[in-house]
């Protein structure tokens, strides 16, 4: 007997998206970490700098939940533990995901079609094999948004406080919930009612109240108000934050809004060589995206739908302007864009009528392509081995090394043993003043830049290329990866 799709029940389809998302969540982890989950395994692994302002709570969290493993004679790998644990908090974002969609519209279908939708997305999809601290702060972000939408059916005073207390417990597990709240906050003006706008607002005190007691009692840093804002502000005032603003920004932003929803990175021809059956999946991924530009034939704007009456819809309306205001700023930098794929569905039908059909092609391109080019082949090949190079390192301390991906086998470096070696790598595109120094120094000088292929990434689009300075002395160890193998070499600074 055929049943056609409206006639399934969407409460199954509803937990096989869940079941389905859970095992690539949990079995699929990325065996080509970025430095930054690395560095943040690292510092839960050796119980190193667990309060980061940027992410207040995030080390410190996982810190406690390896603890507690430890305690009950539970031994697992750091780093394996915080991408499970971002696993799992990646399906709690999917489920209460669907309970908000369903309190904007009891429309199990739609509620359907946008949840496989944001879990296909490649920025959703990425961070949730990873040890980032992207993923927990979105799902109290979203808790929030429940309460939020609950008190604007209801008007209980409850709902404010418990969306007040979560968003602030968001914000102290990364700072762009912040931008989650600035939206609520403008959401509760939308309301014009006073005391629940200055309701709203009170909990958030608790923010600075923990943010000054880390600083004080952690930090050792005397209470002031300058010190507090310095501290709380830390990542965009250290030396190292560099905002500029020109067309790179508009570039990268573009850049990193698509790939916010489909994986752009050089290592997609490098699949097709290893795997020339995913040639197969190509052409279904073609077909569904030409299938969704088809159905666009239907695609209406509205001009009579007034948005500011529907207050939930302006709210995120809002945040989605704002997350896109800061991505231009930091230059495309994803931490604003890995929520926009659970926001875009809050406000979108409110500005377009349009087919589903369209939601669901694209969602399945975006399945295809980000899980069988991003997802499995950093699961499954070994693209860089900073590994073996990391132990190499570690077998030659009287040398100076510069690598193709210094952070990368820095951050490897710390999370294997516990330790930094800050004059030992070098920067071949920033350390200048260094390398004048190495030129007529006797110091031996390794390096992977001549021969390692590394896939194309954001990184390459700001690389200067200084490997001219380098002169081949003579070939010092070989390594292999999938990528090829390639060699560490003397040199010397022309």
């Amino acid at each position: 007997m055929k049943y056609k799709i409206e006639n399934i029940n969407q409460k199954i389809v509803f937990y096989l998206l869940l079941a389905c998302f859970l095992v690539i969540f949990l079995f699929f982890p990325n065996r080509n970490p970025l430095s930054d989950s690395l560095n943040y395994a690292g510092n839960v692994r050796w119980n190193g700098l667990l309060f980061f302002p940027h992410h207040l709570l995030y080390c410190w969290f996982n810190s406690l939940i390896n603890n507690l493993l430890q305690q009950i004679h539970i031994n697992v790998d750091t780093l394996s533990m915080m991408e499970f644990t971002n696993g799992i908090f990646a399906v709690f974002c999917l489920l209460i995901f669907q309970k908000i969609l369903l309190l904007q519209k009891n429309d199990d279908k739609r509620a359907n079609i946008w949840i496989f939708f944001a879990a296909c997305s490649f920025g959703f999809m990425r961070f949730a094999v990873e040890a980032e601290a992207y993923i927990i702060p979105i799902f109290f972000s979203l808790v929030a948004t429940y309460f939020f939408i609950k008190y604007l059916k209801n008007n209980k005073l409850q709902n404010i406080v418990f969306s007040s207390l979560i968003i602030s417990l968001a914000v102290l597990f990364h700072q762009i919930a912040l931008i989650f709240g600035i939206g609520m906050f403008v959401g509760f003006i939308f309301t014009k009612k006073l005391k629940h706008i200055l309701l709203f607002a009170l909990p958030t005190l608790i923010v600075l109240i923990i943010y000054s007691l880390i600083m004080v009692y952690v930090n050792d840093t005397p209470f002031s108000i300058k010190n507090l804002v310095f501290f709380v502000a830390d990542f965009y005032t250290s030396p190292d934050a560099n905002i500029n603003f020109g067309l790179q920004n508009f570039v990268l932003l573009a850049i990193g809004f698509v790939r916010t929803f489909f994986q752009i990175n050089g290592i997609v021809p490098y699949v097709f060589k290893f795997i020339p059956a995913f040639y197969i999946v190509a052409v279904s991924i073609v077909i569904c995206l030409f299938s969704a530009i088809y159905y666009l034939k239907n695609l209406k704007f509205k001009k009579e739908e007034k948005l500011r009456n529907d207050k939930f819809s302006s709210t995120y309306a809002v945040v989605f302007v704002l997350l896109l205001i800061f991505a231009l700023i930091s230059e495309g930098n994803s931490e604003f864009l890995v929520a926009l794929p659970f926001i875009i569905p809050f406000f979108i039908e409110k500005f377009i009528i349009f087919d589903k059909k369209i939601i669901i092609y694209l969602s399945i391109s975006m399945f295809l392509w980000n899980f069988c080019f991003g997802i499995f082949p950093n699961n499954h090949f070994n693209i860089e081995n900073n590994q073996a190079e990391s132990t190499f390192v570690r077998e030659n301390p009287n040398k100076i090394f510069i690598f193709k991906n210094k952070m990368g086998i820095d951050a490897q470096f710390y999370y294997n043993y516990g330790y930094d070696i800050p004059n030992q790598i070098i920067d071949l595109q920033k350390d200048n003043t260094i390398l004048d120094s190495l030129r007529n120094s006797q110091e031996t000088i390794y390096t992977d830049i001549l021969t390692k292929k590394i896939p194309y990434n954001r990184a390459s689009y700001f690389e200067n290329n200084n490997i001219n300075k380098l002169l081949f002395i003579n070939k010092i160890h070989t390594f292999s990866s999938d990528m090829g193998s390639f060699s560490v070499d003397e040199v010397k600074i022309r």
